[in-house]
């Protein structure tokens, strides 16, 4: 299996619920009703593979400045994080839309560049209303 687009780190969906990471990562409400499939990438994306996403605030990286000189450097964060890819069971038409996720809710993501594909296997299903926990729920 392989993952492509865009992808976020798996903090920025923790412990929410299926509508919560709809809003998070900018997608629109009920988007995620019939299901939602999360992939861990089992590879980290070399600098030329990806580019900066900015922010799930702004749909299709707008608001976002990035030039050849603009430093690409893989995020601090990733350290010792799943990079995850998350995908409605049922895909996108070309009419969807991707709403701003709220402004203190708003996750970062990375978007791997065209033709890129990486590695990644399934995390987990999840059904509308389920909350993701990622490697096991708290006790």
């Amino acid at each position: 299996m392989t993952a492509k687009g865009y992808f976020t780190i798996e903090r920025n969906i923790m412990g929410l619920n299926t509508s919560e990471i709809e809003s998070t990562l900018g997608f629109r409400p009920g988007r995620f009703d019939k299901g939602v499939i999360f992939l861990e990438l089992l590879q980290r994306p070399t600098l030329d593979q990806f580019e900066q996403g900015g922010s799930t605030r702004y749909s299709a990286r707008k608001g976002l400045k990035i030039n050849e000189l603009t430093p690409r450097i893989i995020p601090f964060a990733w350290t010792n994080q799943r990079l995850v890819k998350i995908e409605p069971i049922i895909r996108h038409t070309p009419l969807e839309s991707y709403p701003a996720a709220p402004r203190f809710g708003a996750s970062e993501q990375w978007l791997l560049k065209e033709g890129v594909e990486i590695l990644a296997r399934e995390i987990c299903t999840l059904q509308k209303g389920d909350t993701y926990w990622g490697r096991g729920k708290p006790s």
